[in-house]
């Protein structure tokens, strides 16, 4: 093999590298991010905007077992906006959520 047949072998072969890398970052740059805009539940370990890629943390799972409806309460990112909107809007859905989420946390309904 001459040297010009090993530069383009070396170069086809760091191109598939590169490639490689690019699907794998444009995977994981689709995953979305999400936030928790409920109430905090120190005893649950939750926090209140809370921000996690992906899959909801396992810490999560048993705090929406109890109260199921925090799972509404888990936005995507770009949405945050919108929905602290919703949320300080007396009446709308987020905020109804939100203040019966602390209710149940409190022993009421």
């Amino acid at each position: 093999m001459n040297k010009k047949e090993e530069v383009k072998k070396s170069t086809t072969a760091e191109d598939e590298k590169l490639s490689e890398r690019a699907v794998k970052k444009n995977k994981v740059d689709k995953i979305k991010r999400r936030i928790y805009i409920g109430p905090s539940a120190i005893k649950f370990g939750i926090s209140k905007d809370a921000v996690f890629k992906g899959e909801v943390p396992k810490v999560y799972e048993e705090f929406f077992e109890k109260y199921p409806l925090a799972q509404k309460l888990v936005v995507e990112l770009e949405k945050l906006t919108e929905c602290k909107v919703k949320l300080a809007q007396k009446g709308s859905a987020e905020q109804v959520m939100y203040e019966k989420i602390e209710r149940q946390m409190r022993g009421g309904n």
